[in-house]
């Protein structure tokens, strides 16, 4: 649950014996509506999308790449074998 779902419930737990049960719902009816109106009239932007500066086999080269060089990988990988080699 998130804090939404928990004020929510705060205010309707504070307002139902104040106006009564049938006055709460139809005000949570209402704002439900309200959001929906809100949702159906929002246009997001459209945005051209730039073409891939790179492409899929270049990509997948460098994470290679990254992969055997980067510092911190080589040590999780160097820890992975000598793992498996006591296992063993």
């Amino acid at each position: 649950m998130n804090l939404a779902g928990i004020i929510d419930a705060a205010i309707g737990g504070f307002l139902a014996p104040l106006f009564g049960l049938t006055s709460v719902f139809a005000l949570n009816a209402l704002a439900f509506v309200l959001v929906l109106f809100a949702i159906s009239a929002w246009k997001p932007k459209s945005e051209v999308l730039n073409p891939a500066l790179e492409s899929f086999f270049d990509s997948l080269a460098g994470a290679v790449r990254y992969m055997l060089y980067a510092p911190g990988v080589q040590i999780v990988v160097d820890r992975r074998i000598t793992r498996d080699e006591h296992a063993q």
